[in-house]
């Protein structure tokens, strides 16, 4: 008898807000490669806890992560439909390499007193992808491509890293082997001055 693979949703509890992640495509996103996520926000009851009525911000970390890291991606929410969810917080992006990371949502209502403030994560591997990326950035380098950068052609972090590589190249292939060939040539030369 044949099924339908089953696709696990992580669902997390925040007060009496639960919220059930979902990662396009499939559950997994590939590194370089536009991916999607939506969270199904809802109350006690099953009352779906729409965008509209919530302050959200999603962020993402690579794993592992410190308090007051700051997040290398931190994409722009939108309220989406899908399956019986409407209205619903929902994001495009792009995870800049392979690995885990966390998706954290942090939420506070538009209206006082409607629902209590929450945060909520989940975590999500990313699978290597078919574009070539860089490795991801640290926290030192975030500030020179900060968030919301003009940039938007490519994933948030990873001009930096780009940037660092090719003067790493430099260094490896250009400037030491300079040093040792220049070096090389004092050693030959004070060595023929002696005979």
């Amino acid at each position: 008898m044949l099924s339908a693979p089953a696709i696990a949703h992580n669902v997390e509890m925040a007060g009496d807000v639960a919220g059930t992640w979902h990662v396009n495509p499939d559950e997994n996103p590939k590194a370089g490669e536009p991916a999607s996520v939506w969270i199904a926000l809802t109350r006690k009851g099953g009352t779906v806890l729409p965008l509209e009525q919530a302050n959200c911000k999603l962020a993402v970390f690579p794993q592992p992560h410190t308090e007051g890291d700051q997040p290398i991606l931190q994409p722009q929410l939108k309220a989406i439909a899908v399956e019986k969810y409407q209205g619903i917080p929902g994001a495009d992006l792009v995870f800049p390499a392979p690995g885990l990371y966390e998706m954290e949502l942090s939420c506070t209502p538009k209206t006082a007193g409607t629902f209590e403030k929450f945060e909520m994560q989940s975590e999500v591997t990313v699978a290597a992808g078919t574009a070539q990326v860089s490795p991801v950035p640290t926290v030192a380098q975030s500030p020179a491509n900060p968030v919301g950068s003009d940039r938007s052609d490519e994933p948030k972090g990873i001009a930096q890293s780009s940037e660092n590589s090719n003067w790493q190249r430099i260094v490896t292939f250009g400037i030491i082997p300079l040093i040792f060939g220049l070096g090389l040539l004092k050693f030959l030369s004070n060595r023929s001055r002696k005979s």
